[in-house]
């Protein structure tokens, strides 16, 4: 272990504190807001037919609080648990944070690369025949010797010890940043499949209810056509509505086959899981910052919170240090001393006390010192580089964010306007239709419009939901 006494001094405030580390990963500033207000029923987005291994009438998956168990591998689940689990189970996280605890321990490695340093030793010479005295005259020799004992080396590189502890100190926050930005994307991440599951589903539930009502318009159009008052080419075009509904049914299915599948594989959960979502979150709007106020205070908050950024700094601050190693370390002599206490003899049993010191000073100057320097001030240059890409992308990702939720905003109120304009169209017409006043064909618009609508709405309160929260991250999480 080699580290200057001078570098307990100068680099006290070195210490990387890791604590955070191996503490569980606190999600609930993750769901500030996430109980907004609910814009419709979320009972309409329900598919009225239950999943394979869901009961009929069991209601809405999630909604009775915890999530509970609705089959050996289908569970329901909500944005808390799915946040939760995120935090402690993601691979992702696991990763990050082992990588950080490793550049923790390379640091206080090298932090302890001075203290001095035991050489215990055990050794035993024997030399036979010839050999030459510095006369040049050759003898014959029989002769051994035995040692036992131990040494204390100090090995003091005041200019490596401080600038090299510096340096690793400096990359171990930089990984400490870098776990909380990847914990931050893998909430990130798992919020932004969870939203996309929990629309794909509320889409099954417009699905069924589109099959549902082009069954009836056909149920209906055949009493018709049977009772002499409707044609044949209603009862196709109900029966080819039908048709495309079922798919659309299949489609919704399989999206939230798909988006389960990533999101059981983020969670690190068995691959036969199936997660079924709350239909409640498709349809509330989630508000864990303020997009509306001014641009330059979230810029602000970004810039002092932000990991990745935290990150970047930190390395730049490594780079530095590196630098100054080649630009005044060569100014400090390394020093060597030591002592050497054994039991020496001719053999194991005839072995005598022995005491050796040593004490010496030198100066390290090559021919590459300018070369070695200017690398470190090209890294230095290129982390510098480095710090300003990751604000400038920092920056762009809050403009474009707070565009995005603004815009999501005002399409989820005029999407929630939209809906209760086409339901209440959609009850007109068909009311007229059942009394045979109106055209099958407006029944089909009307349904078409209240379906598109609903869909809409749902998208759009996803996007919002998904912009807030990587606008979250972007300004640094929850801190």
């Amino acid at each position: 272990m080699r580290t200057p006494w001078l570098l307990l001094l100068t680099c006290a405030g070195c210490v990387v504190d890791t604590s955070h580390l191996t503490e569980p990963v606190d999600v609930s500033p993750w769901l500030h807001g996430e109980t907004g207000e609910q814009l419709v029923d979320p009972g309409v987005f329900a598919p009225t037919r239950a999943p394979i291994g869901v009961a009929r009438g069991s209601g809405e998956p999630g909604a009775q609080g915890a999530p509970s168990v609705v089959e050996s591998t289908q569970h329901a689940i909500d944005l808390a648990a799915v946040l939760q689990l995120a935090g402690s189970s993601s691979i992702d996280v696991a990763l990050a944070r082992s990588q950080a605890m490793e550049a923790a321990h390379v640091a206080e490695e090298q932090k302890a690369m001075a203290l001095p340093f035991l050489t215990p030793r055990l050794g035993f010479f024997r030399h036979e025949n010839r050999a030459q005295s510095s006369s040049g005259v050759l003898f014959d020799v029989d002769r051994q010797n035995a040692s036992a004992g131990a040494g204390v080396d100090i090995v003091l590189q005041p200019s490596e010890a401080i600038y090299r502890s510096l340096a690793a100190s400096r990359r171990a926050n930089a990984a400490a940043a870098t776990y909380r930005a990847n914990v931050d994307a893998t909430l990130v991440r798992a919020a932004r499949t969870y939203f996309r599951l929990a629309s794909s589903f509320a889409s099954q539930g417009i699905a069924d209810d589109d099959l549902r009502a082009a069954q009836e318009l056909l149920r209906i159009e055949s009493v018709r056509k049977e009772a002499g008052a409707g044609l044949a080419a209603s009862v196709a075009r109900a029966r080819s509505l039908v048709a495309e509904a079922e798919g659309r049914v299949q489609a919704a299915i399989g999206a939230v086959a798909a988006y389960s599948a990533d999101l059981v594989a983020l969670l690190n959960l068995p691959s036969s899981t199936q997660l079924l979502p709350r239909v409640a979150d498709a349809v509330v709007l989630i508000d864990l910052i303020d997009a509306s106020q001014p641009t330059e205070s979230l810029l602000e908050l970004a810039y002092q919170q932000n990991p990745e950024l935290r990150a970047a700094k930190n390395l730049t601050a490594a780079a530095g240090a590196d630098a100054d190693l080649t630009r005044w370390g060569w100014l400090l002599p390394e020093l060597r001393a030591g002592a050497m206490f054994d039991e020496f003899g001719s053999r194991f049993n005839a072995l005598q006390d022995r005491e050796e010191y040593y004490v010496g000073v030198q100066w390290r100057l090559d021919f590459g010192m300018a070369a070695r320097h200017s690398a470190n001030v090209e890294r230095q240059h290129q982390a510098d580089l480095q710090v300003v890409g990751v604000r400038n992308r920092v920056a762009a990702a809050i403009v474009r964010l707070c565009s995005q939720i603004k815009a999501a905003a005002a399409r989820v109120e005029a999407g929630a306007r939209e809906v209760e304009a086409a339901t209440e169209t959609l009850a007109l017409v068909q009311a007229r239709q059942r009394e045979g006043v109106d055209l099958l064909l407006h029944v089909l618009d009307a349904q078409a419009a209240l379906s598109r609508a609903r869909s809409r709405l749902v998208v759009a309160v996803s996007d919002h939901n998904i912009a807030q929260y990587s606008l979250l991250r972007a300004v640094g999480g929850a801190r």
